[in-house]
């Protein structure tokens, strides 16, 4: 839980600077059509078994399995319409922001985190591929978020939650 009181004026910058990055990364993702690798990965969803799947989508392909398993089910569940697959990889994207700034701050003074953060946050670079349903948004909040965790742990190895995160 976040406790509103120990929040320093960095951290309520901070909020604002990721409201800031998530209204970059939600205008208009779904605007445009599915670019060709979206729609190779949505190809190699079209089987009718997890082991298909895994045998004809994902042993032919570079890109890591867990997205085209996780595409697999939630285009069944939900369709695959660009604003449906894209959604979860725009909030991975908005989640990867908040992680950003708690490693950063972890690692550095809370301004150096600021102004990290002030440059990560309008990357053109980083705003296109959280869009887009590709692994690239995924990949950047696991490591992220393992980064952060494990950095807390190494820290504060007397608190053994940190390692199940």
């Amino acid at each position: 839980m976040i406790n509103l009181g120990q929040l320093t004026k960095q951290d309520y910058l901070a909020l604002l600077f990721i409201l800031i990055g998530a209204a970059l990364r939600w205008f208009g993702f779904s605007d445009w059509s599915l670019s060709n690798d979206e729609l190779s990965a949505l190809h190699r969803l079209d089987y009718h078994s997890f082991s298909e799947l895994i045998e004809k989508g994902i042993w032919v392909d570079g890109h890591p399995a867990l997205v085209q398993v996780f595409l697999f089910y939630w285009t069944q569940l939900f369709g695959n319409t660009p604003v449906i697959v894209r959604f979860p990889f725009v909030l991975l994207s908005i989640g990867s922001l908040i992680y950003f700034y708690k490693l950063a701050s972890s690692f550095l003074h809370k301004n150096a985190a600021l102004f990290s953060l002030a440059l990560f946050i309008p990357s053109q670079l980083f705003i296109l591929y959280g869009q887009i349903a590709r692994p690239y948004s995924v990949g950047l909040f696991f490591v992220l978020g393992f980064s952060y965790y494990f950095f807390l742990f190494i820290n504060k190895s007397s608190n053994k939650r940190f390692l199940l995160l």
